[in-house]
Parts: C-alpha cells; structure tokens; sequence
C-alpha cells in the first residue's frame, strides 16, 4: 500500500480496491477508485496539480478532479504479462493479461492501448476475420468484436473463458473451457460445436488446415473435425503428452506443442512423432512458422528448429525475460510476448542465423542416462544455484534443495522410477532447465 498527503487530503492507495482519500487526517475515508483499470495500486504521486496512480498491470492512471474519476496516462507504456499476439499487415496486435490490447505500427517501438468497450479481463486469443478483429477474453467474458481495428469493441457473446478463435470458410470457431462454439454470422450468434468431443472439453489451440479443423485439449490431446465442426474425432497415436497448448502447420507436416515438447504429423495427425532434440524446456507455450524454420515459446527462451523439429536451438540471445507466451512475425522483425516484461523483439535475419542461436551453456549433468548419482556443476562462475529442482513427467516435483551461491551439486536418483525428468536451477537473476534420463541397473 501507497501513501501520499498534500495540503488538503490524504491519499492511500489498496491492494484490491483502489485509492482511498481522507480530509479529516485519517479520521474518516472515502473510496476514488472510478476508471482505474485495476485496483492494487502499487504507488501514488503528485506532481503540481497532478495525482498518478501506478497499478499492477494497469499502469498509470491520472485522476481527473472535475470529473472524479481516473484515467490511463501510458501513452505507449507495455511491461506487462502478452498472452497473444497478432500479425496483421504492418500492424501487430497485442493481448496482454491485466491491460487489455494494444497496436503498434511501427514493429513494436511503441504501443497505442486499443481498450474502448473491453471490459477488464485477460485476452488469451485474437483473430482477424476480413475487416473485423475478434478477442477472446477470460474471466467468463468470452468473446469481442470490432470493425476499426480496435478502436471500439462490442460484446460479441458467450461468457465463457475464451482460449483460441480459427476461422473455416464462412465459419468462425471459438476454443473454450467448455468446448468449442462455432458461428455462421460473423460472431453475431454462436451454437454448441461438440459432437465427439469429451465431455466439459477445455479447449486451449485450434487450427483451420485446407477443410479441416484441428483442436488441442486439456488432457485429452488432439481432435479434428472433418465436416466444419459437425462431429470430432481423437487424432492421438503417438502422443503421450495430452494437454497441447499449440497448433501450427509447416507445408503439409502439422505440429503439436504440449506440456512435453513438441510432436509432429505428416499425416494430418493420424500419427504423431516427438520432436524435441535440444529444447531446453519441454514446456510448450506458443509455436510460430517463420521462414525456413519453426519457433517455440517456452517458460525458458525461445527455440528455434530449420529441420521441421528433428533438432531446435535456442534463439532468446538478449531476452530481459526468458518466460515467452507468445510469438509473432512482423516483415522482418520476430516479436515475443513475455511473462512480465511485455514485447521482445529480434531481427528474423538473426534469429534465423545458427551462429546467434546457441545457448550460453550454463550447466553440466553427467553421467546422463544415470542410475544413482547425477552430479550437477555450473559451466561459468557467474552462474550460482540458489534452489534446484526436478520433476517427473507428470509435473510432480520430486526433489528440491534450497543452495546459496553454490556451483555443484550431486542428487541421488538410485531409487528413482525409470523415465525422463527435468530439472530446473534457479540462480543468479535466471533459469536454467535440462532434461535427464534416469535408467536404473
């Protein structure tokens, strides 16, 4: 909480309500919270005449004494948590967790908030259909439409978490956490699409492929629709991880980011391989087609593979924040959305050059395969382990030590079941994450 007085009022900024005011030194207080975009207010200011508020995930608001309420004053400003990003033209729309969308027309030097008529929720998907811009929201606010390229939104329906939004033809599907929607009017009405599907499906990617639809589920894999979304069918021989947060097509080989790397189908998804040789998380949050090659967005960088995934290499030289949630191209420019700090961007010219693609090794893990010790030793002295970590393929974590300022460390797996693990060290403002495999004697 945030204090400030000036000459005639108190000001004290709350965590979940906004900013309070009092004129009797505290004795009594009065809620002033209209306009804020979000109410845990961080910090309060007066500059001359001036009051500013900083909000988490809001920005900064400026209070309008005339007409009592609050006003964003960014002008540009994005360091916040990207859900989404959507290349149109020369514009790139972008969905952000806390502050709605934004535009940027000059490939991502500044950003113009595009919020009129949203209402404040998070924007997991957006999707241009000819002139009109659709944007799928969560906190059961479902779906919104504009036809000025985001000056002005209305509700679109449903009121439901909207995750992913295709389109097919005349068509228009929406991904939801209770199945998929599909519209024949441009958005203006939506029925239930969901023959097939499981039941209370989760719907978290879709992608339209010549007449077919594909759709990513939580825990249940892959679906396709070969009638336009009258009845589905499970598309899943050779996955083994279920929850598959991406769809993207490459030409005629279609991939698959899941929870454990990323899978590939030459065949329209009656068969799928795994293809995650040099992921350095397996944590797929984004894929993205871009020349002569394919990205991936994980909680660790970003990945790239120029051999239709038989081999990735990392691509995230200079990222201020490794979490990566989404990726777009733009001419030449490749733009990622971060977990907290808003648009990264690179030239595609040197993201595609191996010679900018390689990781900065950071750990050493040997032996691996192992049966009883795996001995873990930073590669660099700037590199110290602060907490070390290891999951099992299921996402359990199964081992964790709390080390300060320490370079090496030897875990006993002996006792282990066999099978992949990951392990994640924390250390010296960042995350390094390796895989190993344990195969007992």
């Amino acid at each position: 909480m945030s204090i400030k007085a000036d000459s005639v009022r108190i000001l004290a900024g709350s965590r979940d309500n906004g900013v309070y005011w009092s004129f009797d030194n505290g004795n009594s207080w009065s809620l002033h919270s209209a306009g804020l975009p979000e109410k845990d207010v961080l910090s309060l200011e007066k500059l001359g005449t001036s009051t500013f508020a900083a909000t988490k995930g809001g920005g900064v608001c400026i209070y309008n004494d005339a007409g009592n309420f609050w006003t964003p004053t960014n002008s540009g400003l994005i360091s916040t948590s990207v859900f989404v990003l959507l290349s149109q033209g020369t514009s790139v729309f972008c969905g952000t967790y806390n502050s709605g969308v934004y535009i940027s027309n000059d490939n991502g030097n500044s950003w113009d908030l595009r919020n009129s008529g949203l209402p404040s929720a998070p924007v997991f998907s957006l999707f241009q259909s000819g002139p009109s811009l659709f944007c799928g929201l969560g906190a059961g606010k479902g779906i919104y439409h504009s036809s000025d390229q985001g000056l002005s939104w209305s509700h679109s329906g449903l009121t439901t978490n909207t995750n992913a939004l295709a389109g097919l033809g005349s068509k228009l599907f929406a991904g939801t956490m209770s199945g998929i929607y599909v519209s024949l009017d441009n958005g203006i009405t939506w029925g239930v699409a969901n023959s097939g599907l499981p039941a209370a499906a989760s719907i978290l990617s879709l992608m339209s492929n010549n007449n077919m639809i594909f759709a990513g589920l939580v825990g249940h894999g892959i679906y396709v629709s070969l009638d336009q979304g009258n009845t589905w069918m499970d598309r899943n021989s050779g996955i083994s991880n279920l929850n598959v947060n991406a769809l993207i097509r490459n030409d005629s080989i279609i991939f698959a980011g899941t929870n454990d790397g990323v899978y590939r189908s030459n065949d329209n998804g009656y068969h799928w391989t795994r293809t995650s040789d040099g992921l350095g998380n397996l944590l797929i949050n984004t894929l993205c087609q871009v020349t002569d090659g394919i990205l991936a967005g994980t909680p660790n960088g970003l990945f790239i593979s120029r051999n239709n995934g038989c081999s990735w290499l990392y691509c995230g030289n200079g990222l201020s924040d490794r979490y990566i949630q989404a990726v777009t191209v733009s001419g030449n420019l490749v733009l990622a959305g971060t977990g907290n700090n808003g648009v990264w961007t690179n030239s595609l010219s040197v993201i595609l050059g191996e010679s900018e693609c390689v990781e900065p090794v950071r750990l050493i893990c040997f032996p691996d395969p192992t049966s009883d010790i795996l001995t873990v030793k930073s590669a660099t002295p700037a590199f110290k382990f602060t907490i070390v970590q290891v999951y099992n393929q299921t996402g359990e974590l199964v081992f964790q030590c709390d080390k300060i300022n320490e370079d090496l460390l030897s875990i006993d797996v002996s006792n282990w079941h066999r099978g992949i693990y990951i392990l994640k060290i924390h250390g010296s403002g960042e995350t390094q994450t390796r895989k190993f495999l344990v195969k007992p004697d």
